[in-house]
């Protein structure tokens, strides 16, 4: 039996159109990768585009090692529905979204109901602002420390009451570290249970990026 065959590509499934560049921090403690991903045209509930949108966003994070993503839809038309999720791809790494009238009051709903999140946090008005906050979140990571020992040490000091061996850490064990979230939240400790969460893979002493989801 002869087939044939009909070529094919994602445009002609989905009318989505993207583009995406990559820019470096390079005066931090170590370096950092901000992904920009602008998607133009109308977005259709259904699975076509939600998969589109999902595809290339988690690519984009993880061929150019993304460490922060700023998502541009300043030209993306979207009304309502929670088919959009895909788009903002992997739940660790931080996305700043930059909207216009096209897609301000969807997204913000979709951000507040469908994720829980507050999209105060999320939402920006122009590409500089969401570049700002991303600037802003790796400063953060470091606090001003010159090493990751003197990070390290920083926020351990800053600890109260913290006896590693009362707690039974080893911090070679993941478990450990969830240990030590979950005290630090039991003590209203906000800040140190963000850092500490952030922090999980290096107090095991390896490389943030050299690990899989």
């Amino acid at each position: 039996m002869e087939i044939e065959f009909t070529a094919q590509t994602f445009d002609d499934a989905c009318k989505l159109r993207y583009t995406i560049a990559i820019g470096e921090v390079s005066d931090l403690l170590e370096p950092r990768n901000i992904v920009q991903i602008a998607y133009f045209g109308t977005f259709h509930r259904g699975t076509e585009d939600s998969n589109f949108v999902g595809l290339v966003t988690s690519f984009a994070e993880s061929a150019w090692r993304a460490d922060a993503v700023v998502l541009d839809l300043r030209e993306f038309t979207y009304d309502w529905g929670d088919d959009l999720r895909p788009i903002f791809g992997r739940a660790r790494i931080p996305k700043y979204v930059v909207v216009s009238d096209l897609c301000r009051s969807a997204v913000t709903s979709f951000i507040d109901e469908e994720m829980g999140d507050d999209a105060t946090w999320w939402l920006f008005d122009s590409i500089e602002a969401a570049i700002d906050q991303c600037y802003t979140h790796f400063a953060l990571e470091f606090e001003g420390c010159k090493t990751l020992g003197e990070y390290h040490d920083k926020k351990f000091a800053s600890l109260p009451e913290l006896d590693a061996t009362d707690l039974g850490l080893d911090w070679t064990r993941h478990d450990s570290c969830q240990r030590l979230i979950e005290w630090a939240s039991k003590h209203h400790l906000l800040d140190v249970r963000e850092q500490v969460s952030s922090l999980k893979w290096i107090l095991r002493g390896l490389d943030p990026h050299d690990h899989s989801d």
